[in-house]
């Protein structure tokens, strides 16, 4: 799922995560990450958010063996930053004005597989008129079908 919201004037914080499977497991964990989130979701940096995530999903879901990579971020429009933190979640792009597209690389593992979590925020520079591409590995999966 994917949820973007304005954390302070000026900061605005993106989610994006994918349960690991299909079908009715998959979507019902999804759902409990959305819950789980919207409590934590205005803690301070990202990676501490994702470890908390953790935690709560391993105290609370260990016995269904779910798992999901997730990225959260936060673009700051006054200092014309982002910073994010990965957890197993495929590489996003990052485009500035007038340069190629970088990829933001993992900074931890994905959750749900380890109690304790190593998982960094990383700070990339951000001008105004940058460019963030955000998917799952849904896309990739699909792009490797063919």
């Amino acid at each position: 799922f994917l949820d973007i919201s304005e954390i302070l004037p000026g900061k605005v914080r993106v989610l994006i995560a994918d349960a690991v499977g299909h079908g009715v497991q998959a979507s019902l964990m999804t759902m409990a990450l959305k819950t789980e989130y919207e409590e934590l979701k205005n803690l301070e940096n990202p990676a501490q958010i994702l470890k908390e995530l953790n935690s709560r999903f391993l105290k609370k879901f260990d016995s269904l063996e779910s798992i999901f990579p997730c990225m959260i971020g936060d673009i700051d429009t006054k200092k014309e930053e982002f910073t994010y933190a990965s957890a197993g979640h495929p590489d996003q792009i990052l485009q500035a004005p007038g340069e190629f597209p970088s990829l933001l690389q993992k900074t931890g593992p994905i959750l749900g597989l380890f109690e304790s979590l190593e998982i960094v925020s990383k700070t990339v520079l951000f001008p105004t008129g940058s460019r963030l591409l955000l998917f799952s590995d849904g896309l990739i999966e699909n792009r490797m079908k063919d």
